[in-house]
């Protein structure tokens, strides 16, 4: 007993030993920076002479007054729906349609994944290129078929949606496999018996094949939400005017919160107003989230 003790000991102390390299990095760049971010928004901080002044919840003030604030805000929220929602539905469909078919899963696997790993600011450049309304070549295509392509990142009614466009392109390919993973690890004898029964496709689907995803659905829709919630670099890519340094046109149509919260704090030099604007981003954030793992708790599934 005496050296089963000793033992579970050893082991305690090896696996804290082990943890301690990635508890300090934990600490020095994830909570750190969040404590400095709540402290910072509580004062007028001047990143080029250092210097804080306190001015308690004046910032927050400045922030629910502040137009652009709000724009973006709605903006972030806009293309969050949209963006999860449909990346959501397509990578679910498509997801079926590649696991009904035999042959090939792989090759279907790279093609939709492909985008997933490539660098994200080399392709908002690629996708800068095609969509130029004058010289690009979608617009061209277009164009022989009689038809006036929009002005697309240059159009503020197009601008945003064609960011939904690029970034359902881009985040496709993972939650299609995180969606077909799941369908693929669904009990063949479950979907067996409801072909014994006499059930059609649509019918298996929808009451097989979607509850038993719930988790994996839930799982999707919240990782994609919390990571539209802070878009920042495709934004940069897709929008970022050379001549003039500034990125979220046109006339802020794209900007972003994460895009705007980098500007007051890099642009500007105003770390203490950035902070807090991204003290009510986390707590947009943590809404979302907890609303969410609710409705998930709700269901029983997750």
């Amino acid at each position: 007993m005496k050296k089963k003790w000793s033992l579970t000991r050893k082991q305690t102390i090896f696996v804290w030993c082990a943890m301690i390299p990635c508890l300090i990095a934990i600490l020095l760049f994830s909570i750190f920076p969040i404590i400095q971010t709540f402290y910072g928004s509580l004062f007028n901080w001047n990143a080029l002479t250092g210097q804080m002044t306190f001015i308690g919840i004046d910032n927050f003030k400045n922030a629910f007054s502040d137009q652009l604030v709000g724009k973006s805000l709605f903006n972030t929220i806009y293309l969050t729906f949209f963006a999860v929602l449909l990346k959501t539905i397509l990578a679910f469909a498509v997801a079926l349609m590649v696991n009904a078919t035999k042959r090939a899963q792989g090759f279907y696997r790279a093609i939709y994944f492909l985008p997933t790993i490539c660098t994200m600011i080399a392709t908002a450049f690629v996708f800068r290129f095609l969509l130029q309304p004058e010289a690009g070549t979608i617009n061209g295509y277009l164009q022989m078929l009689g038809i006036s392509g929009p002005g697309w990142l240059e159009d503020p009614v197009w601008a945003m949606p064609t960011v939904i466009l690029y970034t359902i392109w881009k985040d496709f390919g993972y939650v299609f496999l995180i969606f077909l993973a799941g369908i693929q690890g669904i009990s063949p004898e479950v979907v067996e018996a409801s072909v014994i029964d006499g059930a059609t496709g649509f019918q298996r689907v929808r009451y097989i094949i979607v509850p038993l995803m719930h988790p994996i659905t839930i799982y999707n829709v919240v990782t994609q939400v919390i990571g539209s919630l802070q878009i920042f670099t495709s934004i940069i890519g897709l929008t970022n005017n050379a001549a003039t340094s500034t990125a979220g046109g046109p006339m802020y149509a794209t900007t972003t919160t994460g895009l705007y919260i980098y500007q007051m704090a890099f642009t500007n030099y105003k770390f203490g107003y950035a902070s807090a604007i991204a003290v009510i981003l986390f707590a947009i954030i943590m809404i979302f989230t907890c609303v969410q793992m609710k409705f998930a708790d709700r269901k029983g599934e997750f």
